[in-house]
């Protein structure tokens, strides 16, 4: 985890980690969806199966520590392949929290040109996972980026619906508890986010001997600028943080479900910063889209 959006002078796409040259990508989600046809894929055997993919093994939160194996049951990994003409032109991995037996929240940016998503649950290790191809996905009607490089985004919240009931179990699978929309996001202490996001712009084959195990973070809730009333920001210690790969994932207060990652601003705002900016860049908060503000949208589509 580092940060969720990356500067640069075209639209990006959030903190969804994206992988440029990533033929292994293409190959393997294509061959998961033949397998599993609109049903579930079997993680390990499927992996092995796929032959050409291959987890990013350094990809992690900035400063994080590893989840125990069920620690959080409602976190998703979500692989998108994207239209033909979307960059980057393999996919997405990002994440997402499981609303219901059918329903799991992401961010928009994840899966707003996806015409294949993969669900991947069941644990905190990304090879033991349990996949899933998509029924269908959500994105929200008025999502936007805008800003100087296209690099912030106005309600980017996206629904996935699982092709097939998701094994709720309370222990390997969960649903999340969602917030009520009546109270206010506590202050203090047990502010927690979570994600398999990079931590480097580096080659992803860096770091080979790392592992590829969900990650978790203690953070800070600081007072957003301008309009907060739909959005949670935080802030983390130095070289800590969010990254590509994390977005769509959960921020949790006390066990509770209030935010979905989205993009990462920072202070210095320059038209000629590095568009490399290094996810736990100083000075640099992150951005999560508030699952109280979204709560009339969410039950809208689903009945939750």
């Amino acid at each position: 985890m580092a940060s969720a959006q990356r500067r640069s002078g075209r639209p990006a796409p959030g903190l969804g980690l994206g992988l440029w040259p990533g033929l292994w990508l293409g190959v393997w989600l294509w061959a998961a969806c033949a397998a599993a046809g609109a049903g579930r894929v079997q993680g390990r055997g499927a992996l092995r199966d796929a032959g050409a993919f291959r987890l990013p093994a350094h990809a992690r939160i900035f400063g994080g520590v590893n989840a125990s194996a069920h620690e959080f049951p409602a976190q998703v990994y979500i692989v998108s392949l994207l239209q033909p003409g979307h960059e980057p032109p393999s996919g997405l991995f990002c994440g997402g929290t499981i609303l219901n037996e059918k329903w799991i929240l992401t961010a928009a940016h994840c899966i707003k040109h996806s015409v294949r998503t993969v669900l991947g649950f069941g644990t905190a290790n990304k090879q033991r996972l349990e996949y899933q191809v998509a029924a269908r996905v959500i994105p929200h009607e008025e999502y936007v980026l805008y800003g100087r490089n296209d690099n912030n985004a106005e309600n980017d919240v996206g629904l996935v619906e699982a092709s097939e009931r998701l094994p709720l179990d309370g222990r390997a699978v969960a649903a999340a508890r969602l917030p009520d929309a009546l109270h206010p996001l506590p202050r203090g202490r047990g502010v927690v986010v979570t994600g398999w996001g990079r931590w480097t712009y580096d080659d992803l084959q860096a770091h080979p001997g790392s592992t590829a195990v969900l990650k978790k973070l203690d953070v800070h809730i600081f007072p957003c600028p301008g309009d907060v009333s739909h959005v949670i920001c935080i802030q983390t210690d130095a070289g800590t943080g969010i990254c590509d790969g994390d977005s769509g994932g959960p921020l949790m207060v006390n066990g509770v479900f209030y935010g979905v990652a989205s993009y990462v601003d920072n202070v210095n705002d320059d038209p000629m910063l590095d568009p490399n900016l290094h996810c736990n860049e100083v000075g640099s908060w992150a951005v999560y889209m508030s699952v109280q503000a979204y709560r009339p949208w969410i039950h809208q589509h689903t009945g939750i």
